[in-house]
């Protein structure tokens, strides 16, 4: 299988992420990809550093364009955040909310938590992470093989508007846009399998009967992003799968199927995974009791759809197992 990741991920440290007013280590660090990458050694996969060249990088602002308002991508690229992380730290007053150009004000306006921080590396960063998503699709396009993007910052939270759960461009919209551009006959379904619930795709592309957004994530009641998530008919092509915390391998299965399924149905052409080790036993920030070899499993049965398939990276906080994880899950597409 093709690996494709970005070296200039490293540039990319917050110290620090704020939640419930605690200032703690950011679990959200370059050395999550360095155990990726030193634990594909030894394997069959082709791992490359992908960097995108000046035509790339306009074609792949204009789509993102296709994701994003334009008033954010602005924001992002343009604003001067200077050489330290800083942080939002004020919010819009629900739906009675003015404008202002204060920078504090603006990192509100985008944002919609507090441990998404932003520096004068940011929007690069971001952008050649969204470029793995890209270039994956386009790799999948023309070979119908499984391509795998090693994308950091990860970006299933980042909503048309919004950076947040530490992402800022929401990477596997962007597989799944560029598999829309290449034919509009194509019907993409996106199957989010972090912990966390897949927002920003289903604000994304919840309205789009083409696109299917189906995730499977741990109850919004208990767990971020909190105010997304639940069982719903909001959208006209989009299904949630909440499960209880200390969800097991075979409780997880029974509900895997039920997804698979809905893919299924929705007569898919072309698949975006956006894979997180956070539903690992030993994640830090999870919640969830699946093992390593389970993960061998989850990408069998997924593979067993026979569609080209982009594999996005999304979470996985525990780094110590974050590279064996992610080998297990990819060695079920082999």
């Amino acid at each position: 299988m093709n690996v494709f990741y970005n070296s200039l991920h490293n540039q990319h440290r917050p110290p620090n992420e704020i939640f419930d007013g605690n200032r703690d280590p950011h679990q959200e660090v370059p050395e999550r990809v360095d155990q990726v990458l030193r634990a594909l050694e030894g394997t069959e996969h082709l791992v490359s550093d992908a960097q995108p060249n000046l035509r790339e990088r306009q074609a792949l602002l204009g789509m993102l364009g296709q994701l994003h308002t334009s008033e954010y991508l602005k924001f992002l690229q343009t604003t001067n955040f200077g050489k330290d992380y800083v942080y939002p730290s004020v919010f819009p007053y629900r739906n009675e909310a003015q404008s202002s150009a204060h920078p504090v004000a603006q990192r509100g306006l985008f944002s919609f938590d507090t441990y998404t921080p932003l520096n004068n590396t940011t929007f690069e960063t971001a952008l050649c992470s969204a470029y793995l998503a890209q270039h994956a699709a386009i790799e999948a396009l023309n070979s119908n093989e499984v391509q795998y993007a090693l994308c950091r910052p990860p970006g299933h939270h980042a909503e048309p508007a919004h950076m947040g759960g530490y992402c800022y461009f929401n990477n596997g919209g962007v597989a799944t846009q560029t598999f829309r551009n290449a034919n509009q006959q194509n019907r993409i379904a996106i199957l989010d399998i972090d912990f966390h619930h897949g927002n920003g795709a289903e604000k994304i592309f919840g309205e789009i009967e083409e696109v299917l957004t189906v995730s499977i994530h741990a109850d919004p009641n208990k767990k971020f992003p909190f105010f997304s998530g639940q069982v719903t008919n909001a959208y006209v092509s989009n299904r949630n799968f909440p499960l209880p915390l200390g969800t097991t391998n075979s409780q997880y299965e029974q509900t895997l199927k039920l997804a698979l399924e809905a893919i299924r149905k929705h007569h898919t052409t072309h698949l975006v995974v956006c894979f997180g080790a956070d539903t690992h036993k030993s994640d830090p920030i999870g919640g969830f009791l699946l093992t390593t070899d389970f993960y061998t499993e989850v990408a069998r049965q997924i593979r067993a759809l026979k569609i080209p398939t982009v594999i996005v990276q999304e979470g996985g906080y525990n780094t110590a197992s974050l590279g064996e994880n992610v080998v297990a899950f990819l060695t079920g597409f082999i």
